[in-house]
């Protein structure tokens, strides 16, 4: 018996056309009709996501004209011309979109035909190509998962594309950038950190940059990690949602120590149980608030770095937001290279570094010290980062914490006082600032502010 909406045998798929000509000549004529509606739809609409190269060429050349408000048959004709592009073929399409086009009114509904049979077309040809690499005689099959996914990916994201680009497109938005700096008056152009003085000398964390944090244990690069991301998802404008991938602590646990630094409740209290009222209102209040914030928590205990990118591009998709990724810590995620930990680390560096060029997002890699920082009782340098000089050339920025051996609390469980060292900024100066470590709350706080006009150290 036939299962409830199961198909029947022999009863013909239902299948819809990748093209629609009769949408694509009613879009353009809409555009000659109302030729503003092209500054509006340039940015979702490419000449390519037509289908007939005819309407390809005219879409382009409408693009190509400065003043929309002065797009005509004429000055089409022209632009065409200019192009090589105008002959009999495409004076006859001009002819009938001109005759056939009554009305402006449908654009939006026209440019949304128009896009979605693009994008089929697009899945189209990607599910043919991720077939041919199915079916690859010896292809390695993460490696095919993997190439499946990014080509989706690559299909579905709105956001950054991997085709090259006309410089004068790049110096478009790097001129945006400039004004925006100049704007903001050496203020924070990318995401706030939260950390006054690590925000003046990077002007924020920005899309596709790879940081480190680096430190030995128990000196607090997780907390100052965490202390980031709830300020990115909570308190900076624009929010942004954070991923957080933790190999070291369990989900609940990072949960606790979060708690613990907003609400500014010793761990220790937490653990005993011995809170007061005032305790209890604060752990409420400061967990409605973390409640609300955007934070997602991966506590896989192993990740390899095809992993971490198929988690990474999965949640993109379902939450478009997503602008900050923090991953504790480098030295615990594995790779497929097998010859050495050296060529593994090296080939997970250079993966998170393309992967947040790949979701144009900042990413946070925290990674352990060697053991000489302890052993010569010196600051860290870059030459102390465990298994790999590969990370110090991937990465954007190299942070390291820096507490001196005889640094004390200022009481039991008071605050210690630590340094910052920026070692290494792609972008920017290095140099090195005083924080507060609140250890007993898992809480980093600003130093005494300095001077907003000194300029940062010069590399």
């Amino acid at each position: 018996m036939q299962k409830r909406g199961e198909k029947r045998s022999g009863e013909p798929k239902k299948t819809t056309s990748l093209h629609d000509l009769e949408a694509e000549r009613a879009l353009l004529g809409a555009l000659l009709i109302d030729p503003r509606k092209v500054s509006d739809i340039e940015a979702r609409l490419e000449p390519e996501n037509f289908y007939d190269p005819h309407n390809q060429k005219i879409y382009r050349a409408m693009c190509g004209i400065g003043d929309k408000t002065s797009i005509d048959t004429v000055t089409l004709k022209a632009k065409l011309s200019e192009a090589g592009d105008l002959d009999a073929a495409i004076l006859e399409r001009i002819r009938v979109i001109e005759e056939s086009s009554l009305s402006a009114a449908n654009t939006a509904s026209y440019v949304d035909i128009v896009a979605d049979k693009a994008l089929r077309r697009k899945l189209a040809a990607a599910a043919e190509e991720i077939a041919e690499l199915s079916t690859e005689a010896g292809s390695d099959t993460a490696l095919v998962c993997d190439s499946a996914e990014k080509l989706i990916f690559s299909v579905t994201d709105k956001g950054r594309k991997g085709e090259p680009q006309r410089l004068d497109v790049v110096l478009k938005g790097a001129l945006e950038l400039v004004n925006k700096m100049r704007e903001s008056q050496g203020q924070v152009t990318g995401m706030p950190t939260g950390i006054y003085q690590l925000d003046k000398r990077t002007t924020g964390f920005h899309p596709g940059e790879l940081f480190i944090l680096a430190a030995r244990p128990g000196v607090g690069k997780t907390s100052l990690a965490m202390n980031i991301a709830i300020h990115a998802a909570s308190r900076a404008e624009p929010r942004r949602s954070v991923a957080v991938f933790n190999l070291e602590m369990p989900a609940n646990q990072l949960a606790f120590r979060m708690l613990c630094s907003e609400a500014r409740i010793s761990q220790g209290k937490l653990k005993s149980g011995k809170l007061s009222q005032y305790d209890m209102e604060l752990i409420v209040q400061h967990a409605a608030s973390l409640w609300e914030a955007p934070i997602y928590v991966d506590d896989s205990s192993s990740l390899t770095i095809m992993e971490l990118r198929s988690k990474a591009r999965r949640l993109k998709q379902m939450d478009p937001n997503l602008g900050f990724i923090v991953i504790d810590y480098l030295q615990l995620m594995s790779s497929r290279s097998a010859e050495s930990r050296q060529l593994e680390i090296a080939e997970i560096s250079r993966g998170l570094k393309s992967l947040s060029k790949e979701l144009s997002l900042p990413i946070l890699a925290l990674s352990q010290l060697s053991r000489d920082v302890e052993k010569n009782k010196r600051k860290p340098q870059l030459s102390d980062l465990r298994e790999s000089g590969s990370i110090e050339q991937d990465a954007d920025c190299v942070m390291f914490i820096h507490r001196e051996p005889d640094a004390v609390p200022n009481g039991p469980g008071g605050p210690i006082p630590v340094e910052l060292v920026i070692a290494k900024q792609r972008n920017g100066g290095i140099g090195s600032f005083d924080m507060i470590f609140m250890s007993e709350f898992t809480r980093f706080e600003n130093a005494a502010m300095e001077d907003d006009d000194a300029p940062a150290p010069a590399a």
